[in-house]
């Protein structure tokens, strides 16, 4: 959970030299040239894998990874690193919500709380702020990567049921990574590759071989070692990471708001936790 936190001050950072097409391209080869060995030393093959799979796998790499690196990528361009620590901190209620939508599981008072708690943080953040590293469009498409990470959980959770975690990432990465490096070979010939500052190179590496990459192998290889309940109280450690890094590799100032943004939404995932201990 905090290499995930990760993702939101460093895709400022990477944005900041290179267009967002371009840096979630790099981001995505990176994280594929680790998750390809690492998948096939655990046993994935391809030809494992059935209609069904490729289905779920395209949803996936459309929605949760396309989808929601581009819409951070963006967003981040647009609102500051507490700000998008705040929005992303929204995940684990919005999924435990989506949950119920589309896989029919059963609908609690706490969820519904949870999604009011976070959105009440959001609002804060907005309203106390004023306009300082708040952008209605940057924030609206930060809170787009939320519902595509949220589409990444959900779908997920299905390919999972026949291939491991890792697999899932990867064949996700693998599915994408042409339409990033699509997408980004008009902006790629903007670039003035030699100005690049090593410390956004660095960025690039630690986003897609750090967040990506080793975040998810980390935290699937403890959640198989552990109970889901007890598992996700260390949902609130993302956002938690995202913001003091956003004070550190942005040099953001902490204001009174962003603790009572964040705190609200803490509220939503303890909520969810809840929600999930008394499920088990």
């Amino acid at each position: 959970m905090v290499l995930f936190g990760t993702a939101t001050p460093l895709a400022r950072l990477v944005t900041t030299e290179l267009p967002p097409l371009v840096g979630s391209a790099l981001r995505v080869l990176s994280a594929a040239a680790l998750l390809i060995p690492v998948a096939h030393a655990h046993g994935f093959r391809w030809s494992r894998m059935d209609r069904l799979d490729w289905q779920r796998a395209l949803l996936i790499a459309l929605v949760g990874m396309f989808g929601f690196t581009i819409t951070l990528a963006y967003g981040m361009q647009r609102v500051s690193g507490a700000t998008g620590a705040v929005i992303m901190g929204t995940t684990p209620a919005v999924t435990a919500v989506a949950a119920v939508v589309f896989l029919g599981e059963h609908a609690t008072w706490r969820r519904w709380v949870a999604v009011v708690l976070s959105a009440l943080g959001v609002v804060l953040m907005r309203l106390a702020g004023g306009g300082a590293g708040f952008e209605l469009a940057g924030a609206a498409l930060v809170f787009g990567a939320v519902l595509a990470e949220a589409t990444y959980t959900l779908a997920g959770k299905r390919f999972m049921e026949r291939h491991d975690a890792i697999a899932a990432t990867m064949v996700a990465t693998v599915i994408s990574l042409p339409l990033f490096l699509v997408a980004a070979l008009p902006q790629a010939g903007t670039v003035a590759w030699s100005e690049v500052s090593p410390d956004v190179w660095a960025a690039v590496l630690a986003w897609g071989l750090g967040t990506l990459a080793a975040g998810s192998m980390v935290w699937y290889w403890g959640v198989r070692r552990t109970e889901g309940h007890q598992a996700a109280p260390f949902m609130g450690l993302m956002p938690l990471s995202a913001l003091v890094l956003s004070y550190v590799l942005l040099g953001e100032d902490p204001e009174w708001w962003h603790g009572a943004g964040l705190a609200l939404v803490l509220g939503g995932i303890a909520l969810v936790v809840l929600d999930r201990r008394a499920e088990a």
